[in-house]
């Protein structure tokens, strides 16, 4: 299941709504799972008194989108997500080899988040001790 991380370090789950879930074969492409109040920008059209404006729409499955300015790359839905509370739905998820590549990170990870059945403390021990000195473990709960 997809999960997230809120910024006040609660971890939620998130449901997928349409669409599917990353497969391996995903990694490095540019797909992306969206939350079900991530806006689109669409066509351009003329408004009242002749002014151009733009209209917006939620993603769907199959669209495409763009993360940053004209010059990136297009993204194509694979699925949409809900979560609690709807302002966790407004985020999206990206196979890992391609964040790295956007982010210029290629073989790089700042963050790793493991869901733990057992002792959550034990294995952040353990965590420490295979990863060396420098890293930071933390422990997050529902």
């Amino acid at each position: 299941p997809l999960r997230i991380v809120t910024r006040d370090d609660k971890l939620i789950e998130a449901k997928l709504e349409s669409g599917k879930e990353f497969r391996k074969q995903d990694d490095g492409m540019n797909v992306a799972i969206v939350g079900s109040k991530v806006y689109a920008e669409d066509y351009g059209y003329r408004g009242g008194m002749g002014a151009m404006a733009t209209m917006k729409h939620l993603l769907e499955v199959g669209q495409t989108f763009k993360l940053t300015g004209e010059a990136g790359p297009r993204f194509r839905v694979l699925g949409v997500f809900s979560a609690r509370p709807e302002s966790e739905a407004e985020k999206v998820f990206l196979p890992l080899a391609t964040a790295q590549k956007l982010f210029n990170q290629e073989g790089k990870v700042s963050h790793l988040f493991v869901i733990v059945e057992g002792d959550p403390e034990a294995v952040a021990k353990e965590l420490r001790s295979a990863l060396g000195p420098g890293i930071q473990v933390r422990v997050i709960s529902r």
